[in-house]
C-alpha cells in the first residue's frame, strides 16, 4: 500500500515538473492559449458577479520612454482626485491599485508589477496612493498584468480592470520583454469568461513624439483589440472629461455586481460608441526621433 502511494506521489511530482518545464519553454501566447483551451475543456471557473461588493482593479502604466524622447506623463494630484472621487460615488465600491514600471536591465529601477495589498474604499486614500508612485524607464507589461488579473478573478469577482496607458510596446528581437498582442487578447478573452470587463484609458497620441509605439496609431489599435475581447472599450484619458468617464466606470461595475446585466450592457454599448480624437498634441520631432522614424519606415 505504502509503495503504491509513494509511486503515485512520485508520478504526480514528475508530472508537475514536466508541466513547469514545458511552461518555461513556451511563449506567452502559447501559455495563454493552453490556459484558454483547458478552461474550455474542463470548464471555466466563472464567478457570480452579483456576489459581494463591486470591485475594480485600477492599473497604471508608470513607465517613461526608454529613449527619453518625451517626458513622463504622470498623473497629477488634481487628476488623481478626479479619478478617485467619482469612483466612490457608488456605495460599497472597492478599488485595488496596480502599476508596472522599470526594466530588468536596470539595478536601480528593476522591472516591477505591483498590486496594493489594500482594496481602497475611500477616495482620498486612493488619490494619495496614486500620486506617490514614481515613474521609471521601461517597457510596458500589459500581458503580465492581464495574466495576473486572470488569476485574481478566478478567486473572487472583479467587475472591471481599468488600465491607464499611452503605449503597447510589442515584443521584438531587440525588445524581448515587450508585449504580445495575440497573448493579450487571449488573456482578455479569459477575463471576459470570468465576468471581468477590460477598459483602457488612452492618454492619446503625441504626433511627432517618440518612441514610435507611443506616437503612432498602433497603441490605440492594440487597446481596442484587447478591450473588444473582454466586452470593454477605450476612452480618452482627458482632464476635461475624466470625472464623467470614471463616474460611468463606477456605475457599470455597480450594475454588474448587482446582476443588473441589462443596465450594464446598455451603458457599455453607449460608451463603446463614443468617438474621440486620438491626437492630443503636435510637436516637432527631435533629430534622434526623426532618424529612428527613417530607420523603421
Amino acid at each position: 500500500m505504502s509503495k503504491d502511494l509513494t509511486r503515485r506521489t512520485d508520478l504526480t511530482k514528475q508530472s508537475e515538473q514536466t508541466k513547469a518545464e514545458r511552461m518555461r519553454s513556451q511563449t506567452e501566447v502559447e501559455r495563454a492559449h493552453e490556459a484558454l483551451v483547458e478552461g474550455m475543456l474542463f470548464g471555466a471557473s466563472a464567478q457570480p458577479q452579483q456576489a459581494g461588493p463591486p470591485r475594480i482593479i485600477l492599473a497604471l502604466d508608470c513607465t517613461t520612454s526608454m529613449g527619453e524622447f518625451i517626458e513622463e506623463r504622470r498623473i497629477t494630484p488634481e487628476m488623481a482626485r478626479s479619478i478617485a472621487y467619482p469612483l466612490f460615488g457608488q456605495p460599497g465600491l472597492q478599488v485595488q491599485l496596480a502599476y508596472f514600471r522599470g526594466d530588468k536591465q536596470s539595478a536601480k529601477h528593476p522591472r516591477q508589477l505591483k498590486f496594493s495589498k489594500e482594496w481602497y474604499s475611500t477616495p482620498e486614500k486612493l488619490a494619495q496612493a496614486i500620486t506617490k508612485i514614481d515613474h521609471w524607464t521601461g517597457w510596458t507589461q500589459h500581458c503580465r498584468l492581464l495574466r495576473y488579473v486572470v488569476e485574481e478573478a478566478k478567486k473572487s469577482a472583479i467587475q472591471q480592470l481599468v488600465i491607464i496607458s499611452d503605449a503597447f510596446e510589442r515584443q521584438t528581437p531587440l525588445r524581448p520583454d515587450g508585449d504580445d498582442l495575440q497573448a493579450a487578447r487571449v488573456h482578455a478573452r479569459r477575463l471576459r469568461d470570468l465576468g471581468t470587463q477590460v477598459v483602457f484609458g488612452f492618454k492619446g497620441i503625441i504626433r511627432g513624439g517618440c518612441p514610435l509605439d507611443r506616437a503612432g496609431i498602433r497603441a490605440e489599435e492594440a487597446f481596442r483589440d484587447i478591450a473588444r475581447e473582454a466586452d470593454g472599450y477605450v476612452f480618452l484619458f482627458d482632464p476635461a472629461t475624466v470625472v464623467a468617464r470614471f463616474t460611468e466606470l463606477a456605475q457599470s461595475a455597480s450594475f454588474a455586481a448587482k446582476g443588473d446585466q441589462a443596465s450594464a450592457q446598455k451603458l457599455i454599448e453607449h460608451l463603446q460608441s463614443m468617438p474621440f480624437e486620438m491626437v492630443v498634441e503636435e510637436r516637432q520631432p527631435s533629430a534622434r526621433c526623426a532618424a529612428q522614424s527613417e530607420e523603421t519606415a
